[in-house]
């Protein structure tokens, strides 16, 4: 038995374990109840419901296989949380009992009410590969948000920052002075043995110059790095790299000079922050006094968090962590139930999220691009509701449909970006969009409701071109919807009168569509040019002075094969030839 180890403790950790299991079954029960209120039900059939709760069942079990057995994690954390979670709500969604992946109650129930004979112990070198007991559980920590945090700050004094190394925690044992103890965080109440693989990380010290019979830190595992940026490359899975060298079967062959130890928590130690690290750097674990700081306020923390975010450092973190001194005597924790320490995140450069609905956009070339738009999500203060997936054929490749659960996040200028998807629906079923091959960049120069995408587009382009101000897709649409417009020229021919005939276009409105209409009339010829499409580049365009010169053999003898073709299939198309002929009535310049 551990030495020191009073009966009160172990009581005090069977309640903390009892919490645990209450939580457990309260968020059972009360996730059924949310499901319902926030309807997270699809609309499933019970026949689809079970084929989708099977499979989303045995990929959390496969990734369980490949973290625990294998040590290597297919995907972060968060995304397997939000899946565990989804499958909670679809199991309730048919009143089924939560059964979470790898029988989680059933295991967190054995731990904490195991036989009190069996906990808690000394671990010995030898005696790996089985869960022990933490000498002090892992309380665990609160994630607050912004807002959160400066009250939380507002209400505290003696107040210590640490930065959140994104590691795998751990609890240190020494027993006069000798490492006895290296165990994984766990459930918090028990965890791996994992005192035989600290012979192969040399920032973990075997020995200390330590005369305490019984020792409990608790600290970080992490791979080191240089001169990492979190806000630049983010985390770059090192948790998942951390876990899966501790988690692998069998002794390692060789040292590993990459790993390093911070020690976060010291249980029972010196009740004031200073005395506290001045002893740790007597004990060797000099880490901790270079990164812990004292806060005076909001501002303060704030800064300490974006230079940590910011800033080259050695780790990869995912945010802070704020302390309040002293802290409660550790017979007092409970897993969960943590209020001297709060967490405070980075923005997140990845989210969760599901495909709502897929639509087709035709562009102006006749390209066609995807957009998915997608339940709601904040990514570092920005509301992401649509993502463009791409082409057609990139969108095929990339096997998106909806229903599927995504991860996005934000590339350059903040535009959204799939990164990839986590999860998809086994019923695969495509959307009926209509046929692409109609689409190229000699379609839809006159208006019909298959050409209505392409059509705006061009009409859209023409417009800027020809530095029309005010006029918006919706005046477009109803001139279109009032019959007033066919062609892309069709405009040159309305009068003011014509316009206020649209009920739904104002006078005041009509007046400054007309305006803008007339001034159009006056543009130079090469805006004429671009506004069509003319298939050239601008150093020819620019050159030309008439419709005439673009058949010219003049100009003709300066274009290169691929030119040719496109100049060539641009003017034999109907429409643009009715369209010269219209301009050319009309007295526009160059016609």
């Amino acid at each position: 038995m551990i030495k020191g180890l009073h009966l009160q403790s172990v009581f005090l950790i069977v309640l903390s374990g009892l919490s645990l299991i209450l939580c457990l079954l309260f968020h059972t029960a009360s996730l059924a109840e949310s499901s319902k209120e926030d309807q997270n039900c699809p609309n499933w059939s019970v026949e689809k419901f079970n084929t989708e709760i099977i499979h989303l069942n045995q990929q959390l079990s496969e990734w369980d296989h490949a973290y625990y057995q294998q040590g290597h994690g297919v995907v972060d954390d968060e995304v397997y949380d939000q899946l565990a979670l989804i499958l909670g709500q679809w199991q309730n969604c048919i009143h089924k009992p939560l059964h979470l992946t790898g029988d989680y109650l059933s295991h967190a129930t054995n731990n904490i009410m195991g036989n009190l004979e069996d906990r808690p112990q000394t671990v010995t070198k030898n005696d790996f590969r089985h869960k022990v007991s933490h000498p002090v559980i892992h309380s665990g920590l609160k994630k607050l948000s912004t807002e959160q945090i400066k009250g939380w700050l507002a209400s505290r004094e003696q107040v210590w920052l640490q930065p959140k190394i994104d590691g795998v925690a751990v609890t240190l044992v020494y027993e006069y002075g000798e490492l006895t103890g290296l165990i994984s965080r766990g459930d918090g109440v028990k965890g791996e043995n994992w005192r035989y693989k600290a012979d192969f990380i040399p920032a973990i010290p075997k020995r200390i110059p330590s005369v305490s019979a019984f020792l409990v830190l608790q600290g970080e595992l992490f791979w080191r790095l240089e001169q990492h940026i979190q806000q630049d490359t983010g985390g770059l899975n090192m948790r998942s790299k951390m876990a899966g060298w501790m988690m692998r079967k069998g002794n390692p062959t060789a040292t590993e000079e990459n790993i390093g130890l911070f020690i976060w928590g010291w249980p029972d130690g010196p009740e004031d922050m200073p005395t506290q690290l001045k002893k740790l750097a007597e004990l060797g674990f000099t880490l901790s006094t270079q990164h812990t700081h004292s806060l005076d306020n909001y501002i303060h923390a704030e800064n300490l968090r974006s230079h940590y975010y910011q800033q080259p450092m050695p780790f990869a973190t995912d945010g802070v962590v704020l302390k309040q001194y002293p802290i409660p005597v550790s017979q007092a924790w409970q897993v969960g139930n943590n209020s001297w320490s709060v967490g405070w995140k980075y923005p997140l450069r990845l989210q969760l999220t599901e495909i709502k609905s897929l639509r087709l956009s035709i562009g102006r070339t006749g390209r066609s691009t995807i957009i998915a738009h997608v339940y709601p999500v904040i990514i570092d203060g920005k509301k992401v509701q649509r993502v463009n997936l791409g082409t057609y054929r990139h969108w095929l490749n990339q096997d998106v449909l909806v229903g599927d659960k995504v991860q996005i996040s934000l590339a350059g200028h903040g535009i959204p970006k799939l990164e990839q998807v986590v999860w998809r629906l086994q019923k695969r079923i495509l959307p009926d969009f209509l046929p692409l091959q109609h689409y190229d960049t000699s379609t839809c120069f006159t208006y019909s409701v298959d050409c209505h995408q392409q059509f705006m587009a061009r009409l859209i382009w023409l417009g800027k071109h020809l530095g029309m101000k005010g006029i918006n897709i919706r005046v477009w649409e109803s001139l279109i919807d009032a019959g007033k417009l066919r062609t892309l020229t069709d405009w040159l021919l309305l009068h003011r009168q014509d316009i206020n005939q649209v009920t739904s276009i104002g006078l005041a409105k009509a007046e400054i569509i007309s305006t803008q209409f007339e001034q159009a009339k006056q543009k130079a010829f090469y805006f004429w040019l671009k506004g069509l499409s003319v298939p050239l580049p601008n150093t020819k365009l620019q050159q030309i002075t008439s419709w005439h010169q673009l058949s010219h053999d003049a100009l003709i003898s300066r274009l290169s094969v691929k030119q040719k073709t496109q100049l060539n299939k641009f003017l034999a198309i109907p429409e643009i030839i009715q369209i010269a002929e219209q301009l050319q009535n009309s007295n526009i310049e160059g016609f």
